[in-house]
């Protein structure tokens, strides 16, 4: 119960201001990547864009519950912080953790399959990263649940330091999961983009754009550090492990609406360039068209006898 009451310190404040500056730059880029969707051809909206407003959605709810659990374990003397209260929250947080980062990285797997799916061992190893991925992440909730589940007796601080172990524990499966899951994502596309007939810029700026995923490995890493101190005991404080969980969802959900941003600010600069050559090439013709007039009068004054 003390590792809980360490994560509402007054610190909080602090992760609470970042983790909303990181939530409302997520919902830009989800907003984009939707505007870009309605915008294309289809109009509509695709498979991997609704994974990505789901992640932001779960993602949220994490961080409301987040926020709120915290704001109840500032106060020792709250009646509503029991031993059930510790156990719910544990397992409501544990849930949302992991649901929102395995969406959060289904979109650009879904992306690769419907760009690159006319090479069947890409299209095989998507299917079974999200498949594998999703099986590992419903394992480690399930055994989250099993673990916080409220019984009929009344729970004892053996029960709770049980629960939040095996959450704990459940979040360092889940962050190694996430960081494979990463790697996969960003070596996939690579030798497709170097077999393109694109000149070289061009191959150059596709690899780094799926490259952005480096981040959220970093990001990965970072958390599944912090959860593996937390498991060996050597933190207590469960803050700086819940905040990297918010920053992990959020790369990931970012990196995966990079393509649909790139393709946004393509368009943006294609409509903005033929505007300014429209622009010059009017000015041009009233610059220009009046000595032109001006060259033939003379031209015809030089005539003259």
């Amino acid at each position: 119960m003390d590792s809980l009451q360490q994560s509402g310190d007054a610190s909080i404040s602090g992760f609470r201001g970042a983790g909303i500056s990181l939530i409302v730059i997520t919902a830009l880029f989800v907003t984009v990547r939707i505007g870009n969707s309605f915008s294309s051809g289809n109009r509509r909206l695709l498979v991997d864009d609704f994974l990505s407003v789901l992640a932001f959605i779960l993602l949220v709810c994490y961080s409301a519950w987040n926020y709120v659990s915290a704001n109840e374990l500032q106060d020792p003397n709250n009646p509503n912080v029991t031993i059930g209260y510790y156990m719910e929250s544990s397992l409501v947080l544990t849930l949302l953790a992991g649901f929102a980062m395995y969406f959060s990285k289904t979109p650009l797997l879904i992306l690769y399959i419907r760009l690159f799916g006319i090479k069947s061992w890409l299209r095989v190893t998507c299917y079974a990263t999200l498949t594998l991925s999703f099986i590992l992440f419903l394992t480690s909730v399930s055994v989250a649940g099993t673990a916080c589940s409220r019984s009929d007796e009344a729970p004892d601080p053996t029960i709770l330091t049980k629960c939040i172990k095996t959450s704990i524990l459940v979040g360092v499966m889940n962050g190694s999961t996430a960081v494979v899951t990463d790697i996969i994502i960003i070596i996939l596309p690579l030798p497709i983009i170097a077999k393109l007939a694109l000149p070289l810029h061009k191959k150059i700026g596709l690899a780094i754009l799926f490259l952005t995923g480096i981040f959220a490995i970093v990001a990965s890493v970072v958390s599944l550090y912090f959860k593996s101190m937390s498991l060996a005991g050597y933190s207590a404080a469960l803050g700086p492990t819940l905040f990297c969980t918010i920053i992990e969802c959020s790369l990931a959900i970012m990196v995966g609406c990079a393509p649909a941003v790139r393709s946004c600010w393509t368009k943006y600069e294609r409509d903005h360039a033929l505007y300014a050559k429209m622009q010059s090439m009017f000015s041009s013709f009233k610059l220009t068209g009046p000595r032109k007039i001006a060259k033939s009068e003379c031209q015809q004054y030089e005539q003259l006898p």
